[in-house]
Formats: structure tokens, sequence, C-alpha cells
């Protein structure tokens, strides 16, 4: 903790070493006079210049207050007194002055951790693209066996599939900082920078609205999101936390096994994205009815290495994707086929103006929604869990 002390307080006037020297020794001397005169040389001879100084600050009070030495009520005042100086003494070193600033570090708000959008790789586009085309192939042939005449002749060939996306939107956000509060920032007694908090409260906002945007489409948008990509779908029957956890960790395990027996093997996830309510539940201790204790979360540490996951990517923003307590998980794969997300412009300071006596400062990003090469390479599931309780 640091003490600024307020400028416009009063101080104490600078005191000299000398000068404090110069004090104790006039305070002992003193201090030796009223001590032989009140108790005699013999029965001072032992106290230390400590002693002399603090009879001599005894006597000043006593002086000062008004106060007979023999008067027991004025003693008791005495007493009272040293004792308030003596906590004010130990605790000087503490507690600040009346007249200061206290500039302890700022508490920060706590925001949800953006994950999906840090970790599903990003592929980007030109800024200028007006329109995002994606292409679905799928392959057919023919054949034939045997030594045939002339009369036939096989043909291979491709069909495409194409949508057209919306134009990539953009999404922006601004700062907005006074004259007045630009100057006053430079003081010394201000714990904050307003500019830079104000910057990363746009960054912070920004990159909170493009995590949702991957989640669930936004209103008025035209490009896709986990909601509306195409990808395998389904929903689990059972309720995470209230299901047993040996036929919740069957449930799940079938779920990772679903998309190698859909796609006869071709496509193997290797990334599996969850939400921390999903984990807490398939981990949740267990006693057998022998008192035996299983421990499910290593079932699940075990299950998701059969399937072939690499990659545990635990993504806040998937809770209550599907609906209230029913959390999102997603299969992936991280190669090039799998699910990634479409970027024209990361988030940047596109623009800053003066107006009147504030300073503007726009921020913005051109999101263009997600995409994967093949509609079967992912796996959303929907899971019903129970509510943190």
């Amino acid at each position: 903790m640091l003490y600024v002390s307020n400028p416009h307080a009063l101080t104490a006037p600078p005191i000299s070493r000398y000068d404090i020297i110069a004090a104790l020794d006039t305070a002992q001397a003193k201090g030796r006079e009223y001590a032989k005169k009140r108790f005699g040389d013999a029965a001072v001879a032992k106290w230390t210049n400590r002693d002399f100084i603090i009879a001599d600050s005894t006597v000043g009070l006593r002086e000062s207050l008004g106060i007979r030495s023999a008067d027991a009520a004025g003693a008791a005042e005495v007493r009272a007194f040293m004792s308030r100086l003596h906590r004010l003494g130990d605790a000087a070193s503490t507690v600040p002055e009346a007249n200061t600033f206290v500039a302890g570090p700022p508490v920060k708000p706590i925001f949800r951790p953006v994950r999906l959008f840090e970790e599903l790789p990003d592929y980007q586009l030109p800024v200028w693209t007006d329109t995002v085309r994606v292409d679905y192939l799928d392959y057919q042939g023919q054949v034939q066996w045997g030594r045939g005449g002339d009369t036939s002749t096989p043909v291979s060939d491709y069909t495409v599939a194409s949508e057209f996306w919306g134009t990539p939107e953009i999404v922006w956000t601004s700062t907005n900082l006074h004259y007045v509060q630009e100057l006053r920032a430079q003081s010394p007694n201000y714990a904050v920078s307003p500019s830079a908090e104000k910057a990363n409260a746009a960054m912070v906002a920004l990159d909170q609205a493009l995590e949702s945007a991957l989640v669930s489409t936004p209103s008025g948008v035209g490009f896709r999101s986990i909601a509306n990509t195409p990808m395998l779908r389904a929903r689990s029957a059972l309720v995470y936390g209230t299901s047993s956890v040996e036929d919740c960790l069957t449930d799940f395990t079938r779920f990772l096994q679903r998309i190698g027996e859909l796609s006869l093997g071709i496509f193997q996830p290797d990334t599996a994205v969850l939400t921390q309510r999903i984990v807490n539940r398939l981990s949740a201790p267990v006693t057998t009815s022998g008192a035996y204790p299983f421990n499910p979360g290593e079932q699940l540490r075990q299950r998701l290495a059969e399937a072939g996951i690499r990659q545990v990517i635990i993504a806040p923003s998937l809770q209550d994707a599907g609906g209230s307590n029913v959390d999102r998980c997603l299969l992936i794969q991280s190669g090039p086929g799998g699910l990634k997300r479409y970027t024209a412009l990361d988030p940047v300071v596109v623009r800053t103006s003066v107006i009147g006596l504030n300073t503007q400062t726009i921020m913005a990003a051109l999101p263009a929604g997600l995409y994967a090469s093949y509609r079967a390479s992912s796996f959303a599931y929907d899971i019903p869990v129970t509510a943190a309780g």
C-alpha cells in the first residue's frame, strides 16, 4: 500500500537532525536537574539519559495541563493522556496521516474468460471481403469390372453445394475521455490511467461480443455460429448431476465414439470443448454399495484418451448454450478440415477524433463466423445439467 500525501494538506516544517539532537540534549539536562531536586543525587545515580528525558516530558505535560503532583485525579488524567500518546506512537508506522490520499491498487471487475475465440483456428480474410462463399464437395463415380467392350465408359466426378454468407459484420464500441479528466489524471494522487482503463474496458467488451457471436449468431447478422453451422447434433436424454454418474459416463462415452461410427472412421476429432459443469458432474465422487470408492474423474480421463482426444478446452461461453441449464459440448478436429473461425479484422483502434472537449476513440472488429470443410467432422451435444448448489 502506498500513501501519497495530499498536496493541499497542511505539512509540518522540516526539522533537521541537528535540531532534534539539540532538543533531546536540552530535555536531558532539564530532566536531570529536576530529578536531583526531587529525589536527590543518590536516588538518580543509576538513571539513564532516557529516564531524564522522560522526566522532563512528564513535567512539561503536567505544567501544560495545570496538574499538581499530589492531585490523584490529575495523575489519572496524565496516565490516560500518555496512554493515548503511546497508542498513537505504536500505530504511526501503519496508519497514514489524516490528510492523505490512499493510492492502493484499483480493484478490477471479473469477466468470464474467453476460450473459443482464443482456441479455434483463425482463417484470415482480406479486410475488403464482401461475401464469403463456402463450397461443400462430394465425390461419386462408376467403375466397371472385367474386359468390357467400348460401348460404355465408367465416369467419376464430384458434386458441389455452395453457400453464400452475408458480408462480414462490423462490431464496434468507443471510449470518451474528457479534457478535464485527462488533466486530473496527471496528478500523482490518481491511482489509474483513465485512457488505459477505458481502452481495456473496450477491448474486453469486444472480446466478449466476439466470443458470444461464435456461440450464437447475433440478431440481424448473416454469418454462421455454433448454433447454426452444419455439423452433427444430438441431445442427451439424461440430466448430468441427477442421473447416476455411471450412466452419465456411459452416455458421454457414446458421444465420444459417435463421429467415428457415423463416418466409418473417416473423421476422428481430437479436441473436446466442455463446460466446467459437465466436467464437475462427470467427476462427482462416488462410493459403491460395497463402500468401495469409485473415481469417475479418472474414468473420464481414460474415456477421453481412448477416443483420441488430445486436447480439452473448458469454454464457459457454452454454459446454457442449449437452453437454461443445458450446456453444449463440442467434438472438433484441430487440423485444416476442422471447425475454424473467419476473421476479416481483429479488434483494433480504427479512429480517434476530438469532439468539443472529448477525445473519442472507436475500436472495431470484422468477424465472419464459423466454417468447417466437412459437415460431419464436428459434433455438438447438448447435455442437461443440474445447477450449481
